[in-house]
């Protein structure tokens, strides 16, 4: 096997680099995906033929965006309130101490 190159890239500010290079044209709007034989199918297409179930502007049935809100609430409520109660105690933190830790933290995501 080759040894790569481990060395810095040529950052001459009077090169141009491939940052430069580009045009206001040049810019996609939609994510790059790969070529395919029918060009004429949306990203929407695409991603849904490669399993994806929604694509970024979907919106799912109300009853899984019930769901997955009550999976996100879970998630940051436990986050939340787990670091905290594991934490405090060791910084030698009292119940009361605690709890206003936790409530500023409520406080703070609203």
């Amino acid at each position: 096997p080759q040894d790569k190159d481990l060395t810095m890239p040529d950052t001459d500010p009077t090169k141009p680099s491939a940052t430069t290079d580009l045009k206001e044209d040049d810019v996609a709007d939609e994510p790059p995906v790969e070529k395919s034989d029918d060009d004429s199918k949306t990203y929407r297409e695409l991603a849904l033929e490669n399993g994806m179930n929604y694509t970024v502007t979907d919106v799912p049935p109300l009853g899984t965006s019930m769901l997955l809100g009550l999976q996100h609430y879970l998630t940051m409520l436990g986050a939340t309130v787990l670091i905290p109660l594991l934490v405090c105690p060791e910084m030698g933190a009292s119940g009361d101490q605690t709890a206003e830790v936790i409530s500023s933290i409520f406080i703070d995501l609203l």
